[in-house]
């Protein structure tokens, strides 16, 4: 497994990807994108781990958003 910089530094180039390669119009765009994203990701969580495991950890993943999201700045814009 890489390393969580790794996988961070990563995830930050394929969301970048994904979201330019859907060609967003305004930023209500990009936050269904990214809804998309996070409904799928669960949905893998719940594959693998189960439903209340899965929603465990959405519900952890949310608190660690609020808890960081000062320190989070908007770089995934489209850029075409």
């Amino acid at each position: 497994m890489v390393t969580q910089e790794t996988a961070e530094q990563m995830c930050n180039k394929l969301v970048e990807a994904y979201i330019n390669a859907c060609k967003p119009r305004d930023m209500d765009d990009v936050r269904n994108l990214t809804l998309k994203l996070i409904g799928m990701a669960g949905l893998a969580l719940v594959a693998t781990h189960g439903k209340d495991e899965a929603v465990a950890l959405i519900q952890a993943a949310a608190v660690a958003v609020g808890e960081n999201a000062h320190r989070t700045h908007a770089e995934i814009i489209c850029r075409h």
